[in-house]
């Protein structure tokens, strides 16, 4: 895209993507699976198309998941929480983020 931008004299533009994510463990938690159909039924997609969007588990794995779409240009990421415990996750967020630095 940058490459794109630059030989049309235009910025290059910033791909943002969106998700949500439940990481770590602990009761009430919500599952991938639980997400993914969520936004299934949000969006009208089929659960196959959309299992892969939540971020679920440890930070590394979060972290993995993010890395792969920034290597295919992604620059901002908005992701929101879900399941009890909003300030552990956030928590657990900046760790992931620390990772990617």
């Amino acid at each position: 895209m940058a490459e794109q931008a630059n030989a049309h004299g235009r910025r290059v533009p910033v791909v943002a993507i969106g998700g949500t994510c439940a990481l770590g463990t602990g009761p009430g938690l919500p599952s991938r699976e639980e997400l993914a159909s969520g936004i299934s039924g949000a969006y009208g997609r089929p659960l196959e198309e959309v299992l892969d969007v939540p971020l679920t588990g440890k930070p590394e794995e979060a972290a993995e998941r993010l890395a792969a779409y920034r290597a295919a240009g992604a620059r901002h990421a908005v992701i929101g929480v879900a399941g009890p415990g909003w300030h552990a996750q956030v928590d657990l967020l900046a760790e992931v983020r620390a990772l990617l630095a």
